[in-house]
């Protein structure tokens, strides 16, 4: 019998265990989760999905060929639980992230999770909380892009909630908010969005297509004038100027993609 002292421990045992994991070993663990989340006592559910909440944000999301990301592994664990655990501890959960937009993409992907699995009440009490999340942050024009907020591809969630979610055209006002929070200091946290990331034999690729910056941009004009004005502050950023530059200036070559191939993946998250 599982105390309550014990289950209530239970999220922060997880953080201490999880600030000992090396990044190499984040993957080997969370698939190792992913296979025995079935042997968790039904008791343990709510309190495990506590701790992932804590830890998710600083999950490795680096992928690998042909396997998911530890992040992206995480968020299917985090929604297998939020299908199990009763509508009370759901709305609980819930009410725990809904003014903490770092999350929008998490829940997103969690959505994602439960249609596969069709789990349409879950899903009904996410998405409500996306769209109040997504008209606070459009109404009143909340950054995500400021250090509260920032996640990298929140605004790609952002964009889908707009489209997939709201089943709204999500270009015009998309473009709109962009230009509305858009300052110099964030261009390289902006061009980490752009980039779109592949893996194979051949190592991992990254690289900008034309129908991303359209989504967000009418033109690259605010981009230029930032990338001139703020030098890159660490290795991320070089990089990620580096893709950008070859975007602009490269030559297609396999897939007809402008591209950077690298033999290790590298992180484009630029959270303090």
């Amino acid at each position: 019998q599982i105390t309550q002292n014990e289950l209530s421990q239970t999220p922060k045992a997880i953080e201490d265990c999880f600030k000992k994991l090396p990044k190499a070993f984040h993957r080997e663990f969370f698939e190792k989760m992913w296979l025995n989340q079935n042997d968790f006592e039904e008791q343990l559910n709510y309190p495990i999905l506590l701790g992932l909440k804590n830890i998710v944000l600083k999950i490795s999301t680096d992928s690998d060929f042909l396997a998911l990301s530890p992040y992206r592994r995480t968020t299917a664990i985090m929604a297998n639980l939020f299908s199990l655990i009763s509508v009370e501890q759901k709305e609980c959960f819930i009410n725990s992230i809904s003014k903490d937009y770092r999350f929008l993409y998490t829940l997103y992907q969690m959505t994602l999770w439960l249609d596969k699995d069709n789990d349409k009440e879950s899903i009904e009490i996410i998405n409500k909380t996306l769209e109040e999340m997504f008209w606070a942050i459009s109404n009143n024009t909340i950054s995500l892009y400021d250090d509260s907020s920032y996640v990298r591809n929140n605004i790609w969630a952002f964009v889908w909630i707009k489209k997939r979610v709201l089943n709204l055209d999500e270009t015009v006002e998309i473009r709109d908010y962009i230009n509305k929070v858009f300052e110099k200091r964030i261009v390289y946290r902006v061009l980490s969005d752009l980039i779109s990331c592949g893996e194979g034999s051949y190592g991992y690729s990254y690289y900008i297509e034309d129908n991303t910056i359209e989504t967000l941009f009418l033109n690259t004009d605010l981009i230029e004038d930032a990338i001139v004005s703020v030098f890159p502050g660490n290795k991320t950023e070089q990089f990620i100027l580096k893709v950008y530059l070859e975007y602009k200036n490269g030559t297609p070559d396999r897939l007809d993609r402008k591209e950077i191939i690298l033999k290790e993946p590298i992180d484009l998250d630029l959270t303090n």
